[in-house]
């Protein structure tokens, strides 16, 4: 949202002081961090992150409702415009995710990005079904439906690590991502 003030007096401080219509807290009991924010066609918040909380993450019914284990798991949480919490849920496996960015498409389905050194996240028929044989990490993409149920997690990467650091979506629904590689 952006702000203009065509006439006024210059010589004079101009002050901008919005009403906040919403603010909440989001989070568990020892460490998280949002690593993005995108807004829906609704103008409904999602957020992503990194956590290592147990407790007060994932919603009832969520797609992972406990910690996956490891460093850290992917957490990403929708907000009613009313900024109550609509659904939230971790992501991640036994070993260290890392989650560094979040897309949105055009119908409305957040797509969270990242890395992984866990097996077994992606979900069948995947581009790529596990991570390095090497034990590298690689990067991590799921997308998730408007409910927060998972639709689809694939990894990507080479045979060293791999980062994604964020993502966009066209209008056709293609993502593009952006990030770094050590592999050749």
């Amino acid at each position: 949202k952006t702000f203009s003030a065509i006439n006024y007096d210059h010589s004079k401080f101009l002050i901008i002081d919005p009403n906040i219509i919403w603010g909440t807290y989001y989070g568990g009991e020892v460490g998280d961090e949002i690593a993005e924010v995108v807004v829906d066609s609704k103008d409904k918040p999602t957020i992503d992150g990194n956590t290592v909380s147990l407790n007060h993450i994932a919603s009832s019914g969520a797609y992972q409702a406990t910690f996956g284990g490891g460093v850290y798991d992917y957490f990403i949480a929708n907000f009613k415009n009313s900024g109550k919490l609509n659904w939230a849920t971790y992501f991640g496996g036994n070993d260290k995710e890392n989650c560094y960015g979040l897309g949105i498409d055009n119908n409305d389905h957040p797509i969270a990005v990242g890395n992984s050194e866990s097996q077994g996240l992606a979900t069948v028929g995947a581009y790529k079904d596990s991570v390095s044989a090497g034990g590298a990490s690689d990067i991590l993409i799921a997308k998730f439906g408007t409910d927060g149920s998972l639709m689809w997690c694939t990894y990507y990467g080479g045979e060293s690590a791999e980062n994604a650091r964020n993502c966009v979506c066209d209008g056709k629904g293609k993502i593009y991502l952006s990030g770094t590689t050590s592999s050749t």
